[in-house]
């Protein structure tokens, strides 16, 4: 229907509310209305319409689920105050389940989950090689290999385990035999080492990453903190939960033994030191590859596989290293330390030589791509000294130096010829994969723009070549036992 022409007020010749004033281009505008009031509208059908709220700061709300841009000339601080109710009612809206899936997902992504693997595995993979150089001989030996539990008349040539399909078909009973072989102490130290290992690995890494938010917000804005996937609080507490858990459990378990307590308190003062003030180790290269190499080369293979060789009772040594009690209860003295020290077998001190490179390596490598960040707060790692291109083929180099190093020192320390052929030609392919690899990275392609584990990223080659091989070696170690 036809709208009804403006209607003139008496005052100054304006039109009056409520009226239509028709512009030049032929549109029509409502004329005369204060700010705050309500425009009328009408349907094509001429049906009278809810009205619309025309102030500014009813204008501020949001549209679908983006909140709307505060009006030009509006107030910073009334603006701000309006965008920041617009995302609480946002966040009021998101369901409770998709709330409690993302705080999972970005507590997972707060325990960096490759170094939290690294450490279930060196845990893992040492407590192996004790058992199998343990003092239960044939039991450790069992343990040790799967089908060595099965009786010699089953696996005799003939028989029908004998063949491939056979030798499957027996595994299950292998298995079962080989787990029933293992020493009843094993399982209780090993959960005792296990379990505050991870829980100070978290501890470790949150407190890194609670003290470098400035820096990871230039260098990994896809962490959970800069990103905002996790809140402070959230991660504060979680890391806090972490240390009273690690600590209690390496103090007040039964199966607690001095190694253990050794490499857990350690590796907590060490990582404490450097994230944190005062001391903040990691600006200074030298100091900070110590920490890393010091963790995750000598205390963490040699204290994990002294415990295991405490708790199973070996060696002469064992009576000096109990009667030290556990830490608090009796001091450790120089003999307690010599005896536990003479446990390490050569096997396991190729271990800690081996780690000890590898630690300084991964120290050296994780710089490369936060040279923009750390170079900005002042943090000198040997990235923002030398050049991330330098560093990162001064890291390759070493690396495949060492993995050719283990393959000559495998073919001497490991015991069986197939051993030594195995973990000798496994070494080597190892260092060519090291080389190989790093042909298609490309240093430059790196920062916050960046995601972690990019095609042609250092990021990706530290977690895919480095990190990787790092498992690798862990699940190869107990056959070289």
């Amino acid at each position: 229907m036809r709208r009804p022409p403006a209607r003139v007020s008496a005052m100054a010749g304006r039109p009056a509310l409520g009226g239509w004033v028709r512009r030049g281009n032929g549109t029509r505008v409502t004329a005369g209305r204060p700010a705050g009031r309500s425009v009328p509208r009408r349907s094509a059908g001429g049906r009278r319409q809810p009205p619309v709220a025309t102030d500014a700061a009813a204008r501020v709300g949001t549209v679908g689920d983006r909140p709307e841009e505060p009006p030009l000339g509006a107030d910073a601080g009334v603006a701000a105050a309006a965008a920041a109710a617009a995302a609480d009612r946002l966040r009021d809206r998101v369901p409770t389940a998709a709330r409690v899936g993302r705080l999972v997902r970005g507590l997972w992504q707060f325990t960096r989950p490759h170094t939290l693997i690294g450490t279930f595995l060196s845990v893992l993979s040492l407590s192996a090689l004790a058992l199998r150089s343990g003092p239960a001989g044939g039991a450790a030996a069992a343990a040790g290999s799967l089908l060595r539990s099965a009786p010699p008349e089953a696996l005799a040539p003939g028989t029908a385990a004998a063949s491939p399909l056979g030798a499957l078909a027996a595994l299950p009973a292998a298995v079962v035999g080989a787990v029933a072989a293992v020493p009843a102490p094993f399982w209780p130290a090993l959960w005792t080492a296990m379990v505050p290992a991870l829980l100070l690995n978290v501890f470790i890494v949150g407190l890194n990453q609670l003290c470098d938010i400035p820096i990871d917000a230039i260098n990994k804005p896809f962490l959970p903190l800069p990103a905002r996937a996790l809140s402070v609080p959230a991660a504060v507490a979680a890391v806090v939960a972490c240390l009273a858990g690690g600590v209690a459990i390496g103090l007040a378990s039964p199966a607690t033994t001095l190694p253990l307590q050794v490499v857990l308190f350690a590796s907590t003062a060490l990582g404490v030191a450097y994230s944190a003030p005062p001391l903040r180790l990691k600006r200074f290269a030298v100091l900070a590859s110590a920490c890393v190499l010091s963790v995750r080369g000598l205390l963490i293979n040699a204290g994990f596989f002294l415990h295991m060789r405490v708790a199973l009772g070996a060696g002469a040594g064992t009576a000096a290293v109990a009667a030290a009690g556990a830490m608090g209860a009796a001091p450790p003295t120089a003999a307690a330390a010599a005896a536990t020290w003479a446990l390490m077998t050569p096997v396991a001190t190729g271990a800690c030589a081996f780690f000890v490179g590898y630690g300084l390596l991964i120290a050296l490598f994780k710089d490369v791509p936060d040279v923009a960040g750390d170079a900005a707060h002042a943090v000198r790692t040997l990235s923002v000294r030398l050049g991330a291109r330098r560093v990162f083929g001064g890291c390759v180099a070493g690396l495949a130096a060492l993995f050719l190093t283990a393959s000559a020192g495998t073919a001497s320390l490991a015991t069986g010829l197939a051993a030594k052929v195995g973990l000798a030609a496994a070494h080597a392919a190892a260092a060519g994969v090291v080389l190989s690899k790093a042909r298609s990275v490309d240093v430059a392609k790196e920062g916050g723009n960046v995601a972690e584990g990019a095609p042609g990223s250092v990021s990706r080659y530290y977690l895919r070549v480095v990190w990787v091989l790092f498992y690798l070696e862990y699940l190869l170690l107990p056959f070289a036992g």
